[in-house]
């Protein structure tokens, strides 16, 4: 099987893509781009006769597509964490100035900052400095830099890439969590610690910018977006009484479509989930659901850089992530004009 005409058949054209990067990590002819994967690039990348003649019987990208409609997600628990029991926790990092930069318990924060302390590379999500409100994927490295991943970010990211500088760990999406399983169970990766983030939907970056205009806000001048309360939170700098807050109902079509076809909230692939649903404000709910997922917050609560509670709300967790479910398994919409499978 040709895996690139089936991820354009199957996953590009119809609509699912959600820009993860996994196809051009893990491609073995694409190690130098750093494109973020769609119809356009791919067929760039692949055209004519390199497409016939280095695609033939490699199915490595449909593989590790996370958005492939024949992965079977309980198989793939089963081969790479196992059938292991969540432990839930509540956290809270201790840093006053990092909670400040943070979004709730500041638990992704406190991790990145407690690895790179240790002289551990993290792969993490930052705001591109030239487009206020665009995420970038980064690996960082040194111990201070923890405070420009700060805070919660929307926005489409090939984090996958990352893997390239090979950091001790990742933190990203569901999506992203699922690649690299998919990646390890066919043996092509040997996963570094995963954190992932919960996820109902992600944001498109131009929509956003739209709703930003019709609003009067410059962009440059927003400190942080919050979806909660069934409202998007725009927080502008300064002055907290400009800040707004919208009706989901007015601005359904700020989020990606291709999320819709994800089932996975929690980021149920993981090491370590984290998510703000189930815990009060100013703490994070954790999942912790492998034994290295365990040891290392056992060693961040031990070193004082977070503190835990068992209090969590998982019934509210638990009805987030049935919605999710549901609304993945709602028929597809069909193929968007001009978007042809790549042929033989």
């Amino acid at each position: 099987m040709n895996g690139l005409i089936e991820l354009e058949r199957e996953v590009i054209s119809t609509g699912r893509c959600t820009g993860c990067g996994a196809c051009t990590t893990f491609c073995p002819r694409m190690k130098k781009t750093r494109a973020l994967p769609n119809a356009q690039t791919i067929r760039g990348l692949f055209r004519g006769e390199r497409t016939r003649v280095n695609c033939d019987e490699c199915e490595t990208c449909y593989n590790v597509c996370p958005a492939s409609p024949s992965l079977d997600r309980s198989l793939l628990k089963e081969e790479t964490i196992g059938d292991t029991i969540p432990l839930f926790l509540a956290g809270q990092i201790t840093d006053k100035r990092l909670h400040e930069l943070s979004h709730d318990g500041g638990i992704a924060t406190a991790i990145t900052e407690y690895l790179l302390s240790k002289g551990e590379r993290v792969a993490v999500t930052v705001e591109d400095r030239r487009y206020p409100l665009k995420t970038l994927h980064t690996t960082l490295r040194a111990p201070g830099e923890a405070t420009s991943a700060a805070g919660t970010r929307y926005g489409t990211t090939p984090n996958t890439l990352s893997l390239r500088e090979d950091p001790a760990c990742f933190i990203g999406l569901g999506c992203h969590i699922t690649a690299i399983r998919r990646a390890e169970s066919k043996g092509l990766i040997k996963p570094p610690l995963l954190i992932g983030l919960f996820c109902m939907r992600n944001i498109n970056y131009q929509n956003l910018l739209k709703l930003l205009g019709k609003k009067g806000v410059k962009r440059e001048d927003v400190r942080e977006i919050r979806i909660e309360e069934n409202h998007v939170k725009i927080k502008r700098r300064g002055d907290p009484d400009s800040d707004l807050a919208v009706s989901l109902e007015e601005v359904r079509d700020l989020f990606r479509d291709e999320c819709r076809f994800c089932p996975d909230f929690t980021a149920e692939l993981a090491d370590i989930s984290i998510g703000s649903t189930g815990t009060p404000d100013g703490w994070s709910t954790i999942i912790i659901r492998t034994r290295r997922g365990r040891e290392l917050i056992e060693r961040l609560v031990e070193s004082g850089a977070i503190r835990t509670t068992d209090t969590v709300n998982r019934d509210a967790i638990e009805r987030l992530a049935k919605l999710k479910i549901q609304e993945s398994e709602k028929p597809a919409a069909p193929t968007s004009p001009g978007r042809e499978p790549l042929s033989p």
